[in-house]
């Protein structure tokens, strides 16, 4: 008798530690992965290029990347479908503009007379640190606040407007991380784009 009960027991607490275990990777799951981390490396892990990236490297190897898919899709051929998107970008030299093209298509700018120190800024209308588009912000806010990190919505500036295109009653959620700003932007409270550049 005192071995089933000691085996009930027994079952119980591992059961237990098998629920603990689930509530806290549903919990880590909500963020998706470490911010403080990736933002320290000048990344946002859904784009693929990184802050002070070289400019004309970076460049070479888009032009060759789409070079490539115009060879093998052939001439008059459109290339707007998720498969094939991925391998175009656009590039305005005089706006220091990068955007690629795809499902994890970002958005990177450079400063047009400091373009040795390589990209400055990269912007994600993605998924941006598992965190989806539409996510609110009171979403994000208590996830990252789960893992120590708080901060207070704010609007937006009428050049932060500008810049990321979004709308005159925007807000957003700024971090920083060692010389490194995340900020999570909004549209009437639904996350429309999140931004990484070197803190001022």
């Amino acid at each position: 008798m005192r071995r089933i009960i000691t085996l009930l027991l027994s079952l119980i607490v591992a059961l237990c530690f098998v629920s603990c275990s689930k509530a806290e990777k549903q919990k880590q799951s909500k963020i998706g992965i470490d911010v403080e981390y990736y933002a320290k490396a000048g990344q946002i892990p859904e784009c693929e290029y990184h802050l002070g990236q070289n400019v004309d490297e970076m460049l070479l190897q888009l032009q060759q990347r789409q070079e490539a898919a115009e060879e093998e899709l052939g001439e008059g051929t459109h290339h707007h479908s998720a498969e094939l998107d991925k391998n175009f970008y656009y590039h305005n030299e005089e706006m220091g503009l990068i955007i690629t093209y795809g499902e994890n298509g970002c958005t990177y700018r450079y400063d047009t007379d400091e373009k040795q120190k390589g990209i400055t800024h990269i912007i994600s209308s993605n998924t941006a640190y598992e965190f989806e588009v539409s996510d609110v912000s009171t979403e994000i806010k208590k996830a990252m606040s789960s893992y120590g990190f708080n901060t207070e919505e704010r609007a937006l500036t009428e050049n932060e407007i500008s810049y990321y295109g979004a709308a005159e009653n925007a807000t957003a959620l700024e971090y920083k991380f060692s010389g490194k700003t995340v900020l999570f932007i909004f549209n009437d409270n639904a996350l429309f784009a999140t931004a990484l550049y070197y803190a001022d």
